[in-house]
């Protein structure tokens, strides 16, 4: 069963999620970094299914965070080193593992960036199983890793380390050659790699404990099925069908509650179909079976998704500028020229800065009317910031560009600032203006990576130092963003120790408040923006496993902070910038696009508009990467890492400031908290209604229903044991029919 995504938010009401995507399906279309040790998966219909015989199995995987045999095992078009085998194309295998038996294997060393090692010996051998009564044998190949503790011997013999000393096993779906010189002068990268393996000797156990013995995967007849928005009432349909099932044709049956209906009926060997007229307000359960030539089902998949890409938006335009080396984009930022002109400055990291004028959009597309490139010698202009007409564009590896806008259609470079002097490639990572000042973040952290400050008032093309801060108090000395709040700054430690409050009254003499954090805050915190009130704080959380969402506090007494809420749009989905003005929340949330809150009630923030700017299936550190909110005309303007700037007008009753419910007319209270074994939940309403109470945990899951009827208006009480709870903070929720919910947050202890 495909996982349904949906938004959830706890304590929140919101619109349903913009699209459904596994994140274990997305497809490789290039070569990625080789992973690192990880959490493992949850199995899939998409996952290599395998076994072992006979006992014991003393083969098991490294935790990379692969789908399949302990994080250890994928298809080897999804595998680090890549494959010109595409989803369609991967079959069956046996691995056997016989010490009595000898292929001649191609080793290629991982020391050496994957270069050919020869040839070497792997005892065993590997079939094609698609004719099981004639199987085919296959090329093995394998990595090794020459270090003075496992040095390189042109034999697969993995040890039972955490990463199983890098002996990597490659099955290709060549035939064997005999002799292993297939693949010789070449490196491991893009190969015809069917299954790629990253091994173990399980705890305990031993080579060849059981001899032989066989590894057998199998790949399911339909397999990487996504069904993704690709507009309000349209739906894309992408599917891998296995080419040896016998499969001809897909069908797609939809039921939106009123019985099942034909979508569309298409080849099998497209792998791809667009369906338009659908309803946007409808939630579709979708079912794809997978005909053989006879009509009869070789296999079906199911999945629920809302053919809607945004709400509350009433126009969108784009424009990738397409500039050399910018097709992967970071920060966007606004500026207004004296004419009443507005500007968007698009950072592209590996080019420069665009300047496009917004004018027209976004009724007609946006036009790029000015471009700066980056500075030689830096390659990854990642942030840009303005100051009266002058733009800071931070590189990641370079120094600051101060580039005078008062012309956009002819930028000037005026000058560079090294934040980091002395520093090998010590850029920054960000830089925030306020009050006069640049506030730079990030870089080397080599350099004490903390906050660096310059006044920029008098002469802004050439910023004067006046004082930093460095944070050696946390693990990890480094703030990925800051920013300024009246007389206090924030700075999020993403590789270590929470958030840091600072007193930035005096730019020159920054000193320490304190640091909070929350479950999973050692590694995460990316970046924070605050109410206009400055009495909440809203923290983006983008690494770590406690979960890639927005989390509340209340800041009130920065002595005394409190987590009082999250927002989760999709607990697999990684959130990235945010911005507040008025009473709304603006947040860039990477593959689900634009979200907008109305904050009224900082602690229960209502959804009022989204727009999904990345329609691809899949997760992780793509799409919408920030959002400015400020200019006078109301539009918003966001980055998106892939397909570079979006200009969206929002409708304006959604942006309102009565766009959220009218304020629920009733009391919820929880006592004792901290609870240890039982709690009581107390709600009083002023009038009688109907009630759902409920307890979320931090990732969005709704674990307990407790009420859901009629409430009068007496004091009702639900006793919940807390005793069956793990330890760590819930959120209890009362949702009244047609009012805006109430939550409180529960700590469980022991």
């Amino acid at each position: 069963m495909i996982r349904l995504a949906t938004l959830v938010l706890i304590g929140l009401c919101a619109l349903p999620h913009a699209h459904a995507q596994p994140a274990d399906l997305a497809l490789a279309d290039a070569v990625t970094a080789e992973p690192t040790l990880g959490a493992l998966q949850q199995a899939s219909a998409d996952d290599p299914p395998w076994t072992w015989s006979p006992s014991p199995r003393w083969l098991g995987g490294v935790a990379f965070g692969y789908p399949s045999f302990e994080g250890g095992m994928d298809y080897g078009y999804r595998y680090f080193l890549g494959s010109s085998v595409g989803p369609a194309d991967v079959f069956p295998v046996d691995i056997v593992f016989d010490k009595t038996m000898v292929t001649s294997a191609r080793v290629f060393r991982r020391d050496l960036n994957y270069a050919d090692g020869g040839t070497g010996l792997f005892q065993g051998a590997a079939y094609d199983m698609r004719d099981p009564q004639n199987p085919r044998r296959l090329n093995v190949g394998f990595v090794e890793n020459s270090t003075s503790t496992k040095p390189a011997d042109g034999r697969w013999n993995p040890d039972n380390s955490n990463v199983g000393g890098r002996e990597y096993l490659l099955i290709f779906a060549s035939s064997y050659d005999g002799n292993g010189s297939t693949y010789a002068l070449q490196n491991a990268f893009g190969l015809d790699l069917v299954i790629g393996l990253s091994p173990r000797i399980v705890t305990g156990g031993a080579m060849f404990q059981s001899n032989p013995a066989t590894l057998s995967i199998d790949v399911p007849a339909l397999r990487a099925v996504t069904a993704t928005p690709s507009g309000n009432g349209s739906l894309a349909i992408r599917w891998a069908a296995a080419a040896y099932s016998g499969g001809t044709t897909v069908r797609i049956i939809g039921n939106t509650g009123g019985g099942d209906t034909e979508l569309a009926t298409v080849a099998a060997s497209t792998g791809m179909t667009q369906i338009d007229g659908l309803d946007a307000s409808a939630t579709y359960a979708l079912r794809i079976d997978l005909l053989d030539a006879g009509g009869s089902v070789v296999s079906s998949e199911t999945t629920e998704v809302r053919p809607v890409i945004s709400s509350g938006i009433e126009a969108a335009s784009s424009l990738n500028p397409n500039r050399s080396g910018g097709n992967s984009y970071g920060d966007v930022w606004g500026y207004t020229a004296t004419d009443g002109t507005e500007y968007a400055l698009l950072a592209g990291r590996g080019g420069g800065l665009s300047i496009i004028d917004i004018t027209a959009a976004p009724a007609a597309a946006p036009v790029e009317v000015g471009f700066v490139p980056t500075e030689d010698g830096a390659s990854d202009s990642k942030d840009v910031k303005v100051y009266d007409h002058y733009a800071y564009l931070v590189n990641e590896r370079g120094p600051i560009q101060i580039i005078d806008i008062e012309d956009p259609a002819n930028p000037t470079q005026v000058g560079t600032l090294d934040t980091q002097p002395g520093i090998s490639q010590g850029g920054a990572h960000n830089v925030a203006v306020f009050n006069g000042y640049l506030w730079v973040t990030g870089g080397r952290q080599s350099g004490n990576a903390g906050v660096r400050v310059y006044d920029v008032r008098t002469t802004p093309e050439s910023p004067a130092f006046v004082g930093e801060f460095k944070p050696n108090h946390l693990t990890s000395p480094y703030y990925h963003d800051f920013e300024v709040k009246g007389t206090y700054g924030y700075g999020p430690g993403i590789y270590n120790d929470g958030i840091d409050i600072l007193d930035v009254s005096d730019p020159s003499n920054i000193t320490l408040v304190g640091t909070f954090e929350y479950p999973g805050s050692s590694i995460g915190p990316h970046n924070t923006c605050a109410s206009e009130d400055g009495n909440t704080l809203y923290v983006g959380d983008e690494i770590g496993s406690a979960g890639n969402w927005t989390r509340i506090f209340d800041i009130a007494d920065p002595q005394n902070v409190e987590l009082v809420g999250s927002i989760v749009i999709d607990d697999q989905a990684v959130v990235h910038n945010c911005y507040t003005k008025d009473n709304l929340l603006y947040i860039a949330h990477y593959t689900e696009g634009l979200r907008v809150f109305n904050v009224q009630n900082p602690q229960d923030p209502v959804e009022v508009a989204f727009y999904d700017t990345y329609l691809q299936p899949g997760y992780g550190f793509s799409g919408a990467w920030s959002v400015y909110p400020y200019f006078d005309s109301g539009k918003l303007i966001v980055s998106d890492m892939q397909s570079g700037l979006f200009v969206i007008a929002p409708e304006a009753a959604a942006v309102a400031d009565d766009a959220s419910p009218e304020a629920t007319d009733a009391a919820l209270t929880v006592a004792p908290n901290p609870s240890r074994s039982q709690t009581a939940l107390s709600i009083q309403l002023e009038e009688p209604a109907p009630v759902r109470l409920s307890v979320f945990d931090v990732r969005g899951r709704e674990l307990r229903v407790l009420l859901d009827e009629p409430v009068g208006t007496d004091r009702q009480r639900v006793d919940l044991d807390t005793s069956r709870l793990a330890p760590g903070v819930y959120v209890v929720r009362l949702v009244v029919d047609g009012q805006a919910p109430i939550s409180q947050m529960l700590t469980v202890v022991r």
